[in-house]
């Protein structure tokens, strides 16, 4: 008896415990995160009761820590099935933020009670055989994007972005967002810190005893290989007890893990790749020992992109003795943003006719087609790209037929004419309402630097 007595007080004690440090504290989950998402749930109006099917999840922001006037980054992965005969490579998502959970029955428009207006409007499609609105304005397409979280948001909600519903099915259940914290994100350096080598000779060996430079986790913060982002030098530092508080140079360098080697090495960062304009840091203030490495480069306001397979970011001062260095304002940092580097931007004003004929919105199946549209490269004019577009029609019972690819080679910034003859309707397309995708992507040796997808509405009679 006494022993089952104390057995409860333990299991109490325990219970209350774990209760506090769930309800008591203010812990949150961490980011990145990804979360799967069911493709056969939606937030949107649906044809009810033929599109019966459960409404979207929803993602309580404040248990990752996020808050409203945040940055995150979103990133659509994976892929789902819309229907039973339909292949599992369909991927668009949209979502809305909302000051609240709730979710109106199938039959309203505005389902989700306290939607907040964010990011680029999105127009989603009617539902299946029907003119039935579900176009709500406070949604957006999500592929990857970086959006601010709006005032009053407490909640992400998101679904497939489908027409039909409750055929929809994730075989692989890797339909999924991941969710990560983005920029602009500042963050202070310690001017004493240092990844460069430094002197342990007589007379001034304490400074090879100078700590480490911090390494940023690039992945924590949204960034990955191949994007670009802006890097701005804030603020000053001191030279040394004699020196006013106005020095600013500032020295980065990528790398593939955050270990740095004993300060006698030249090469301390063990994982550095090459990025930006290489720049030469100075010799040692007493024994004139060689610092540079040929990986790191100078940050005042540069853009610059992410090499592949760095996950880490180092800075420095850019000094030639630092245990003297001081911040006594603790304003040198840097400012890390979100930047654009080449990217292709698609004309809307894309036409689809007849071989030979006019465009009047219908086609029979064995019809000649040509697609013709316009892209705008925007990008470094010294800089030559590579165009790749793929046309697919998409039929009425959401099957897809690949109608053909081209490539262009030699592109340079500016606008750009396309027309595509080659296609065909196929004899196997359903009749009704189809739509033929253009994804168009723009590549630099080999390299994918931006990507857009747009869709026109026919149809096949």
């Amino acid at each position: 008896m006494k022993r089952n007595f104390l057995k409860w007080i333990l299991s109490s004690f325990i219970t209350a415990t774990f209760l506090f440090l769930i309800i008591g504290s203010s812990w949150a989950l961490p980011l990145p995160a990804t979360i799967s998402i069911d493709p056969l749930k939606t937030y949107l109006r649906t044809d009810f009761p033929t599109d019966k099917v459960p409404a979207s999840s929803v993602i309580e922001l404040n248990s990752f820590g996020i808050n409203p006037g945040d940055y995150i980054r979103l990133e659509q992965l994976g892929f789902y099935k819309r229907g039973v005969a339909s292949a599992d490579d369909f991927n668009e998502m949209i979502g809305v933020f909302s000051t609240s959970d709730l979710i109106a029955p199938p039959v309203n428009l505005n389902r989700v009670v306290g939607a907040i207006d964010a990011g680029v409007d999105y127009v989603t499609l009617f539902p299946h055989n029907t003119s039935i609105p579900t176009d709500i304005s406070e949604d957006f397409f999500i592929d990857d994007i970086i959006i601010k979280v709006p005032t009053g948001a407490q909640y992400l909600i998101i679904a497939a972005n489908d027409n039909r519903y409750f055929d929809n099915s994730d075989p692989n259940g890797d339909f999924a967002v991941r969710i990560s914290a983005a920029l602009p994100k500042t963050i202070k350096i310690d001017s004493l810190n240092t990844y460069i080598r430094t002197d342990l000779s007589p007379p001034s060996p304490i400074d090879g005893n100078v700590p480490v430079s911090d390494a940023i986790e690039l992945g924590s913060i949204g960034i990955h290989p191949g994007d670009y982002i802006r890097l701005e030098q804030l603020g000053f530092y001191k030279r040394g007890v004699a020196f006013a508080d106005d020095f600013n140079e500032m020295i980065g360098v990528f790398s593939s893990n955050n270990t740095i080697a004993p300060p006698a090495n030249l090469n301390r960062v063990v994982g550095a790749i090459d990025a930006g304009d290489n720049f030469t840091t100075l010799v040692t203030s007493q024994g004139n020992l060689q610092t540079d490495i040929a990986e790191d480069f100078r940050i005042t306001d540069i853009v610059i992109q992410v090499p592949v397979a760095a996950q880490y970011l180092i800075i420095a001062a850019n000094d030639n003795f630092y245990p003297d260095n001081t911040d006594p304002n603790g304003d040198f940092a840097v400012r890390i943003s979100a930047a654009s580097g080449p990217k292709v931007v698609i004309d809307q004003a894309w036409s689809a006719t007849f071989v030979g004929g006019q465009f009047f919105g219908e086609f029979i199946p064995g019809d000649g087609l040509i697609i013709n549209d316009m892209c705008t490269v925007i990008g470094e004019n010294n800089i030559v790209y590579n165009v790749k577009q793929t046309y697919t029609l998409i039929d009425h019972d959401k099957k897809k037929f690949p109608l053909g690819k081209q490539k262009t080679t030699k592109l340079g910034p500016g606008q750009h004419y396309f027309v595509f003859s080659d296609a065909t309707i196929p004899f196997e397309a359903a009749p009704g309402k189809a739509r033929i995708g253009i994804k168009v992507q723009l590549r630099k040796s080999g390299e994918i630097l931006g990507r857009e997808f747009r869709s026109i509405p026919i149809y096949i009679k």
